[in-house]
């Protein structure tokens, strides 16, 4: 079948789709409205051919709008890395995915949704897929799917890796390899819905002259949560650099803030109740704490267990020298340097993906010195650490030494008057110090597992599956009391658990449905 013959073919797909849908015919339109997503710069502008360094998806385009002349009104809609996917619900949509460029999640899909890809041209190679970790993710959020491969002989050679939910091709990454075996790849994907997700994994290698290799195919489940990451503002004392951090994440709809203030002695404020416990604590994935010099010795206490016991995230947000209590939590020594003007930091080795702590600006900043050899710099001033990150226990704590970035969120035509009424507002960056807060809490929130955490794996050809279970609390504990079932229909199978290295962490064996049925751990 010729390019253009299945791109007509998978549009008449949507069209019939369509049109058994009542809720989508209308007797005023005589064609069908098709939102086509593509990665931004390949939409045509003013009816011309897309434009784009990738020749493949130029073509892709240009043959879909062609092939569907009369049948289809396409509206091209392009949208960027980590964007939200440009269709409408009620809508028709084809996605044209790229191997560098990948939609946001938030699928609240109401009819058809078909994706497609620039045809791969390699040579034929052997591929195994080693291991696949999904970890769990909002549903309006950017997931990543860590895929290991081995090959042997492949040199040159190019695999696809696709991830399918229910049928439909949700994330998709190409790997050229040279000599280096095996590799982990970060393959993006978009969650379809809520709910424990069946996801197929394969790797395909396509020779030139069009014959495929035989592709391994692994089926994970990833846990798409529908209810937002809960989070932990406290400012122990009055703090604008908390204050504009916890705004910024109060319009994150991936996250859940809860918040404390404390206004004055004796004098509390929040969204719930006034007053700090550890089943409070333990509900966040991540803790910000603002005015740290200000921060208890009891609550030095309750966020040491949170760090070592919970496994949570403490996120450190300093205004001032550290002093008090909390300095037995912060990694290495710090010292305060002021400058006259606002700059921007340079992303460290450790600099989490897409280097959004760049977009910070301030003038006041505390370097770090003497950090520990497993201590991680995530960002650099001149050359010295200024955001800094160190595991304690099962948890870590993050140190963000821009002091008056808060100051800089708006910024002035001279940086002297910044944070003053005189300033001039940019929305581009005081979207840039939302969106550095956002990415990085919501990185954190991804990485730090909930109260519960339920992963089911299996690998192709066996007839089992894999169950583990990792509960986390405040409280240690030397025995943990964990019960599941593995619920299919109505069939309820007790599953025998069995304790494992880590703490509170138990695992299961169970067999693995048949085709088209559906289970759950409960």
């Amino acid at each position: 079948m010729t390019t253009a013959s299945w791109l007509r073919a998978g549009v008449w797909v949507l069209v019939v789709g369509a049109l058994v849908d009542p809720r989508l015919t209308s007797a005023r339109r005589p064609r069908l409205d098709v939102d086509v997503a593509v990665p931004r710069g390949v939409a045509p502008v003013d009816g011309a051919s897309p434009a784009t360094t990738d020749g493949a998806i130029t073509a892709l385009v240009t043959e879909l709008i062609r092939a569907t002349a009369g049948d289809a009104r396409l509206r091209v809609r392009p949208y960027g890395d980590g964007d939200r996917l440009p269709c409408a619900a009620a809508v028709p949509c084809v996605v044209v995915t790229s191997d560098t460029v990948a939609p946001r999640g938030g699928l609240d899909r109401l009819v058809p949704l078909v994706t497609i890809a620039p045809p791969v041209v390699a040579s034929p190679g052997t591929v195994a897929i080693d291991d696949v970790r999904v970890a769990a993710v909002a549903v309006d959020d950017a997931a990543v799917a860590q895929v290991t491969l081995s090959a042997a002989a492949v040199a040159g050679r190019t695999t696809t890796i696709e991830i399918r939910d229910g049928g439909v091709v949700t994330g998709r990454r190409r790997h050229t390899w040279t000599d280096r075996s095996p590799v982990t790849l970060d393959v993006p994907w978009w969650p379809a819905q809520a709910g424990a997700r069946r996801l197929e994994v394969t790797a395909t290698t396509a020779g030139a002259d069009g014959t495929l290799s035989p592709s391994p195919r692994v089926v994970v489940t990833a846990d798409v949560d529908a209810t937002p990451w809960p989070l932990l503002v406290v400012e122990a004392r009055p703090s604008w650099a908390a204050t504009f951090v916890r705004r910024a994440l109060e319009a994150d709809r991936r996250v859940s803030v809860d918040a404390v203030a404390v206004l004055a002695p004796g004098l509390v404020t929040g969204r719930g109740a006034a007053s700090l416990d550890d089943a409070r604590v333990g509900q966040a994935r991540v803790v910000v704490v603002g005015g740290l010099d200000a921060v208890t010795a009891g609550d030095v206490a309750r966020f040491d267990r949170f760090l070592r016991i919970r496994g949570g995230t403490l996120v450190l947000i300093p205004d001032a020298a550290i002093a008090g209590p909390i300095a037995s939590l912060v990694p290495g020594r710090w010292r305060r340097i002021i400058e006259p003007r606002a700059s921007s930091p340079d992303a460290g080795p450790a600099a989490p993906a897409g280097g959004t702590l760049t977009a910070l600006r301030a003038s006041e900043w505390l370097v770090g010195s003497d950090l520990a050899a497993g201590d991680e710099v995530l960002a650099t001033h001149d050359g010295a650490p200024v955001v800094v990150a160190r595991r304690v226990g099962e948890g870590r704590v993050i140190v963000v030494g821009a002091l008056d970035a808060w100051r800089f969120r708006l910024p002035a035509a001279d940086d002297a008057t910044a944070g003053t009424a005189s300033a001039s507002a940019s929305p581009s960056v005081a979207a840039a110090y939302d969106t550095a807060w956002r990415a990085l809490i919501a990185q954190l929130a991804r990485e730090t597992g909930a109260t519960v955490d339920v992963r089911v794996s299996h690998a192709a050809g066996d007839d089992t599956a894999t169950i583990d279970v990792q509960a986390r609390s405040m409280a240690p504990s030397t025995a943990v009391s964990v019960a599941a079932q593995l619920v299919c229909g109505a069939d309820a199978v007790p599953l025998r658990l069995w304790p494992q290295a880590r703490a509170g962490h138990v695992r299961a064996r169970a067999a693995w449905p048949a085709a088209g049925t559906t289970c759950d751990v409960v």
